[in-house]
């Protein structure tokens, strides 16, 4: 199944990067800001856009002579492709890790502490008398990967559908509906395991979906 992986890997490389500068953008922005629940939506729009071209690559593949002949079960080729895009989001968590890392070592070394100090003050962003700005919470990074996930799984899922006004009707239903599941959780460790189990079960299902397909 290397191949396959390897095959879709490629195939994503263009989408696959921009969600990585996208994520590299939104670690370097978070490094230097209050962290605030609220904004993970911004998560999710990268997701939910890398999950749009994936499931365009899904829909072509539905008649794929290299996928319909392969000496594998329809399961596996399609657990292999959607380890392509696991791959690709995670190189997207490592992009945002090394956007915030970079973002708050370039602002910790800023030449004019007095400046620096008085803009933080300013914008509701200084947390001690010598501290950095806030730091993410465990919790909220957990959040921001798994809403990407999330919203990944449910757009590449809506996508699929045979009839494109069908698959459009089914994305915007899945992603949205995803958020508002999401949204209505009463705190932080709430909505992280809700996401969770979104991210696992439209993952899931467009996996048996795709692999139905062949049979």
């Amino acid at each position: 199944m290397r191949a396959v992986w390897w095959r879709e890997v490629r195939e994503l490389l263009l989408p696959g990067l921009g969600a990585g500068v996208a994520l590299w953008a939104l670690g370097g922005d978070w490094a230097v800001r209050t962290q605030h629940p609220d904004r993970v939506a911004l998560f999710g729009v990268v997701g939910g856009g890398f999950g749009l071209f994936q499931g365009l690559l899904d829909r072509r593949r539905r008649d794929d002579g290299f996928l319909l002949h392969r000496p594998a079960s329809a399961l596996r080729v399609h657990a292999a492709r959607g380890l392509a895009g696991l791959t690709w989001l995670l190189v997207g968590a490592l992009a945002f890790a090394g956007g915030l890392a970079y973002e708050r070592q370039r602002w910790d070394s800023f030449p004019w502490i007095a400046y620096r100090d008085m803009l933080r003050v300013a914008e509701g962003r200084f947390d001690s008398d010598h501290g950095p700005a806030v730091t993410p919470r465990a919790e909220l990074l957990v959040l921001f990967g798994l809403v990407t996930a999330a919203a990944w799984a449910a757009a590449r899922f809506g996508v699929t559908r045979r009839r494109p006004v069908l698959a459009v009707l089914t994305t915007g239903i899945a992603v949205l509906g995803t958020w508002s599941f999401v949204a209505r959780t009463p705190d932080v460790p709430s909505a992280v395991v809700a996401t969770g189990i979104a991210a696992v079960g439209w993952f899931t299902w467009g996996l048996l979906d795709l692999a139905g397909a062949r049979r």
